[in-house]
């Protein structure tokens, strides 16, 4: 079973982006939000993931989004990391790709995008949406 860490705050598109991952892969999500990776006086969440899902939409200020992918990349080094950013443009998805993303979809991705680029990602790609 896939393990996958999903760090965001729950809306309607990450329920659909959960439901998704739940749906069409044999995958296990535990769901954090970012105060759990980045406050210093918070307790990393207790997994092991394959995959991490990192909602820079809801979860931090994009100011710094290339700062905490590499956090991110930090505490989760051994497993793909899939960012979901609200950007499209090269001058603004070649920072995250170059901070350690593995993948970057949109933030209302269809279904099949989501298996996508965990398909992609966990075959050692990298992939990038621009719907």
């Amino acid at each position: 079973m896939l393990q996958i860490l999903y760090i965001a705050k729950l809306n309607q598109t990450n329920s659909l982006i959960l439901d998704a991952l739940q749906t069409h892969l044999d995958s296990n999500v535990v769901m954090v939000e970012h105060k759990s990776i980045f406050d210093e006086n918070e307790s990393l969440p207790n997994v092991d993931p394959d995959l991490v899902f990192f909602d820079l939409n809801t979860s931090v200020d994009l100011r710094n989004a290339p700062e905490k992918i590499r956090i991110v990349n930090e505490h989760f080094s051994n497993c793909a990391l899939i960012v979901i950013h609200p950007y499209s443009m090269k001058k603004f998805v070649e920072p995250l790709m170059n901070a350690g993303a593995n993948g970057i979809i949109p933030i209302a991705p269809a279904e099949g995008e989501v298996v996508t680029a965990v398909e992609e990602t966990l075959a050692g790609k990298n992939y990038i949406c621009f719907s």
